[in-house]
């Protein structure tokens, strides 16, 4: 990926709690997610992941730890969304059988409440409420974590600003590659050793068992 000229990768990383991925039938765990960013991060690929809000065990606390999370695991881009649970699917079923609904007409506003308000259903863990202000709480920590860590103040508040508009990952992404080159907002150090366990590109392309050639 790196030689084709890939700038950047988006996880789906979804949440942070083992638990609520197997709600999610993602097939991953939050370790496996770890490696990954590590293994991308290492040959300079930009990397950003992406989180849901309103799983059926999720909670303000573990919502919010995902920030921490992305600050962990230096993550250049974090986006999160609202869970929907469109018709037909199995969180419909479930919001519907526990009467969690919130509003009267959650077919109207699916598609406009995806990333913003989130206040179409409740669960006894997490209120309607609770989501909105843990996704707006998540979104603008990140901008100040992601300022405070910049070289330019100036052009990362207009990156903060852009990304705070919802733009797509790809768009955010190549974003970021331009300002990065003309702001050197961040600069990686060549290692020289690999430090991933069992890091399949090191053993493939290089065939050095870690060690990475300059």
């Amino acid at each position: 990926m790196k030689e084709s000229g890939c700038q950047g990768v988006g996880i789906g990383i979804e949440s942070i709690d083992n638990n609520i991925l197997k709600e999610y039938k993602k097939g991953t765990t939050i370790e496996m997610v770890e490696r990954a960013i590590k293994i991308i991060k290492f040959h300079k690929i930009s990397c950003g992941g992406f989180f849901l809000i309103g799983a059926p065990s999720d909670t303000k606390e573990i919502i919010l730890k995902q920030l921490d999370f992305a600050k962990k695991m230096d993550l250049d881009i974090a986006l999160w969304a609202n869970l929907i649970p469109y018709p037909q699917t199995e969180t419909y079923e479930w919001a519907n059988k526990n009467n969690y609904w919130t509003i009267d007409n959650p077919f109207e506003v699916f598609q406009s409440t995806t990333t913003k308000n989130g206040l179409l259903y409740s669960t006894p863990l997490l209120s309607a409420e609770e989501k909105k202000e843990s996704f707006g709480a998540n979104a603008e920590r990140m901008g100040d974590y992601d300022y405070s860590r910049s070289k330019n103040k100036t052009i990362t508040k207009v990156k903060n600003t852009v990304l705070r508009n919802r733009t797509t990952f790809y768009y955010a992404t190549k974003i970021k590659a331009i300002i990065d080159r003309i702001g050197n907002i961040k600069f990686n150090k060549q290692k020289t050793k690999c430090d991933i366990e069992n890091c399949h590109w090191c053993e493939i392309k290089y065939k050095c068992k870690g060690e990475i050639n300059k």
